[in-house]
């Protein structure tokens, strides 16, 4: 209890926690197994919007005045992210690419 706080905690890992994580698990192992479609794409989208939820129930908002904690919510938030993005490009959605010019140049 850093600081004195003690009203609304964030609640400890439980089921829905667990599931999430499985659930991620099964949607990268989809990726890896059978990688441009719609049910890998699917289980990925799913898969982010269950680990956003489970970032919201953090309650990073609380986090502000901590930079380190703070930093440590918007780090997991590229998790969801990036479920997400990859998602997307598996079922067809164009994600933009940076233009060649603005690319490194191992990347040309």
């Amino acid at each position: 209890m850093k600081q004195g706080v003690k009203l609304r905690l964030p609640s400890q890992p439980g089921r829905f926690d667990i599931f999430v994580i499985g659930a991620t698990a099964l949607a990268l192992l989809g990726w890896v197994t059978a990688p441009a479609g719609y049910l890998s794409g699917g289980l990925l989208l799913a898969a982010a919007a269950l680990q956003f939820v489970r970032l919201a129930r953090w309650s990073g908002v609380r986090t502000v005045s901590d930079p380190l904690v703070l930093i440590l919510h918007v780090g997991y938030a590229w998790v969801p992210i990036g479920l997400a993005l990859l998602g997307a490009s598996q079922i067809g959605v164009p994600i933009p690419v940076a233009p060649p010019s603005m690319r490194s140049p191992q990347a040309r």
